[in-house]
Parts: structure tokens; sequence; C-alpha cells
């Protein structure tokens, strides 16, 4: 890089607003790529190789939606990067929009453009709505993490809900809760809302050997920890995933 080793990144103008979050990865003896969720909903991608060169600074853009985005994560797999994004958002906001703009979970990938070319072309994998908008729940994301190995990954909900989502075809596998939801258990989980107190403000995957832990924090700070590989798993909603959640933290 030119500058000493520092670069000047333009993401705004063109009414974007201010930078609401950040990723950054980088291939193994690859490319590094960092994306930039904008205050106006789009998603802005910057390929590392070219910043500071003579040629034009190649980019990508997706439209997320009309509400900040607030979190975002990225992983390297062998055709490029896999990523999930979460945004803003109210029920009575939400269901005012189009349905194409009403999800606050984004699953993208960015993949090579072409054989021959050196580009990376972003695309929309799957677009979520993380609860109903008639039961008075709150769709927004807080934080969101994907997998070291770029396969599954995590969001963690304004609804204090901790949903995980296949990565390569954007699939729900799985709802956690938390196993001290004492509301919850008493009233048969039928109101998922009482299973943690707060939004699940941040979550994040252990990396190496023991990959399949993931831990949530949430807004009454207590922390939550879940074996995704154990079948015991007490989850709630969708198939196909083992999780449970077996150890609680207060902080």
């Amino acid at each position: 890089m030119e500058g000493g080793g520092c670069a000047s990144l333009p993401f705004g103008g063109d009414g974007r607003g201010m930078l609401s979050s950040l990723a950054l990865c980088g291939g193994e003896g690859g490319p590094s790529v960092v994306s930039a969720g904008m205050d106006d909903g789009r998603i802005i991608f910057r390929d590392l190789r070219f910043v500071g060169g003579a040629a034009p600074l190649p980019d990508g853009e997706l439209r997320f939606g009309r509400d900040p985005v607030l979190c975002m994560s990225m992983r390297s797999v062998g055709d490029g990067f896999r990523g999930v994004a979460g945004a803003a958002g109210d029920a009575d906001e939400i269901s005012s929009k189009p349905k194409r703009e009403r999800g606050t979970v984004l699953i993208f990938h960015l993949k090579q453009h072409g054989l021959t070319s050196d580009h990376f072309r972003p695309c929309t994998v799957a677009r979520h709505t993380t609860c109903s908008q008639s039961s008075g729940g709150r769709p927004g994301v807080s934080s969101c993490a994907v997998r070291g190995d770029g396969r599954v990954c995590a969001i963690g909900g304004w609804d204090r809900r901790v949903r995980i989502y296949d990565t390569k075809k954007g699939r729900p596998l799985a709802v956690l809760k938390c196993p001290d939801g004492a509301a919850a258990l008493r009233g048969g989980l039928a109101d998922l809302r009482e299973t943690g107190k707060g939004s699940a403000s941040a979550v994040d995957f252990a990396d190496g050997w023991d990959s399949s832990f993931l831990v949530a924090g949430y807004g009454d700070g207590r922390a939550c920890i879940w074996d995704l590989s154990d079948s015991s798993c007490p989850r709630i909603g969708y198939d196909g995933y083992s999780c449970t959640g077996n150890k609680t933290y207060r902080t």
C-alpha cells in the first residue's frame, strides 16, 4: 500500500450516510476483501489488492434494504467468500415495505467473476425476517458471525433469539434457546421473547478444535454457550441441526 502501509477507502457519498458496520476477510494465500455496511442499507465491497494501485478499484454493491446495516461477518471458502449481515428494523416499519425489502438477515456470497477474472462479484443467497411482524416481535438484528469453516452462521436478534443458518443455500437451521429462560420454560416455550432478557447483542463461534461452540451475550449482562454438536438439543423450530444451551454465565 502507498502511504506507509495505510490507505483510505472511499465508502461514503451518493446519500449512503455513515458507515455502520465493517467486515474484513482474507483468503489463505488469496485476496483480502473489506465490506462496509452503510446507514442507507447498502453493502459495499472493496478488494484490497487494488487499493493504491494504478488500476481502477473494482467494487461491488448489494442493496440490503433501507435501514442501517448494523453487523456483518465474512469467511473465506473455496470459491470465494461467504457472509451474513444484519439490519435494523421494527415490525411496524417493515410491514410497510415491499416484500423484497422486509428481511433483516442477508446471506451473501462473493464469487470470482469468470474463470479468468481476478474480480469478485457479490450476490444475494437468501433474505430472512427474524420474527413474525404480527407477533409484536422486533425483527432487527444486532449481531452476527460466520463459523470458521464458512458453512454456517449465527445471528443475534432484537427479539432475544439466536438463529443458525446454512451459508451455502441460506436455509434456516435452528433457533437456539438459553437454558436460563425460566419464564419461557414455565410457559411451555410459547413465548420465545422471554428466553433472554434484552437483545442478543453479541455472538461468536470458537475457532480450532472446539469450533462447535457458539456464545451469545444478552442485554441483561448474561452470556450463553451452546455446543452445536450435541444431539440432546432443546432447539426451537426448523430441522436438521443439533444444538444445546448448556452453560450460562453472568458478567
